[in-house]
């Protein structure tokens, strides 16, 4: 097989009761990373399968200094778990957030999920 594939860990959630728990503790994002064995990830990409990984989960966390063995390989690129994050992204939930509390302020709530919720005031 070649070509670029992309295994998103969170698509085993539904087949593995071990992964579903961790789930409802509220835990899953840092327990992503125990689902790969340590150093197992590592030693693939040294072997070339997979030529190139990008993670946002590690098992220890926060890694401090450099001595994260993927923070050292050119075949893989580690973020934060807040990687995601750009500028045109926060600029539109803090604007929509904004304009929301100027709403509310001018008595003209805007987006409201439970307006039952205004009507006790």
């Amino acid at each position: 097989m070649d070509g670029i594939y992309a295994i998103s860990l969170l698509r085993l959630f539904p087949m593995c009761g071990c992964i579903s728990s961790c789930l409802s503790t509220g835990e899953a994002a840092k327990d992503r990373a125990g689902l790969i064995a340590e150093g197992a990830l590592v030693d693939a990409l040294k072997a070339g399968r997979p030529g190139f990984a990008a993670v946002d989960v590690f098992e220890d966390e926060p890694v401090v200094g450099a001595a994260y063995p993927l923070l050292k390989m050119d075949n893989a690129v580690c973020t934060p778990h807040l990687g995601y994050v750009e500028q045109d992204s926060y600029e539109a939930y803090y604007g929509d957030a904004v304009e929301q509390i100027v709403a509310y302020a001018q008595g003209k709530p805007i987006n409201v999920v439970n307006p039952e919720a205004l009507e006790k005031n």
